[in-house]
């Protein structure tokens, strides 16, 4: 299987985030939040999760960290 270019896919979302933006002014500040924001897929991803699965009892803080370390110590995990 060959690897995925994250860089070129990152690149067309974002792309596709301003396009979104420009039409829907109401979702500025949730796609600036979730994609616009971000440097890269790994973080935007990470945002996302986190997002999802922060409660009372563990911080975004520390779940945003928990996938950032995993995504650079464990790359494939992106592909």
């Amino acid at each position: 299987m060959q690897p995925i270019d994250l860089d070129a896919h990152w690149s067309e979302i974002r792309l596709r985030a301003n396009e979104i933006v420009a039409r829907e002014p109401a979702l500025k500040t949730l796609i600036n939040e979730t994609v616009l924001d971000r440097e890269n897929f790994a973080e935007c991803l990470t945002y996302r999760l986190t997002r999802k699965l922060v409660n009372h009892a563990t911080s975004i803080e520390v779940l945003h960290e928990t996938f950032m370390d995993a995504f650079l110590h464990h790359p494939m995990i992106l592909q």
